[in-house]
């Protein structure tokens, strides 16, 4: 169980890809000076190497340096498949943007009680799993494995108006069932440690040249 739940926050992770380089938000300039920013790239680096995602490469464009038009964006070439874009906000910062993980970067931030790690442990294996071919696809096409999201719109990790997952919020509803799974793996070890303790002592009690239980 454990290493199954690991594997799906991998393959989360390993699934989410970059976008266009424009992140939610306006980068078209507010005024501020324009400069070259990073995007998000994928959700994991080397996940399936460099793409080519149709975005010219970039050449002496460089982040922080500063640029001359609005929204125009680059390829770094890297397996992250980052782009730079020309702008006076930081895509990775607006609405919609990348998952950052520093508390610098949040607000209204609550850390989840036990009860909660277990809600969405519950969530998380509430979520349908299915094969599937995609519509347009032909009869003959491969058969794809994901998740099913009708009737679990409400669901942490569903986004019900991009008709998706929120794969950054499955693979950390993964990790709160593992911590959850811990926890009752350490109840029971402790369980069974007394249980063992007493049977010991009972044991000693019926047969006193009888070695303790190590």
């Amino acid at each position: 169980m454990r290493v199954l739940l690991v594997m799906a926050a991998v393959l989360a992770g390993c699934g989410a890809h970059a976008g266009s380089g424009n992140a939610s938000g306006d980068l078209e300039g507010d005024g501020g000076a324009l400069l070259w920013h990073l995007t998000c790239g994928d959700a994991v680096c080397a996940s399936g190497g460099h793409r080519d995602h149709g975005v010219p490469r970039c050449t002496v464009e460089t982040a922080g340096k500063q640029c001359a038009t609005p929204g125009v964006t680059c390829d770094l070439g890297n397996d992250c498949n980052e782009d730079l874009v020309c702008s006076t906000k930081d895509p990775r910062q607006q609405a919609g943007g990348c998952p950052v993980s520093r508390a610098s970067y949040k607000k209204d931030i609550h850390f989840l009680s036990d009860g909660e790690l277990e809600s969405y442990r519950d969530q998380l294996l509430d979520l349908p799993l299915a094969t599937y071919r995609y519509r347009q696809a032909p009869p003959d096409s491969r058969l794809h494995l994901g998740f099913l999201i009708d009737g679990h719109e409400s669901l942490a990790c569903v986004e019900p108006e991009r008709d998706q997952v929120d794969l950054y919020g499955y693979a950390s509803m993964a990790v709160a069932a593992l911590k959850v799974q811990a926890r009752e793996i350490d109840e029971l070890k402790k369980e069974v440690k007394d249980l063992r303790m007493r049977l010991d002592s009972r044991s000693r009690v019926m047969n006193p040249f009888r070695p303790p239980t190590k």
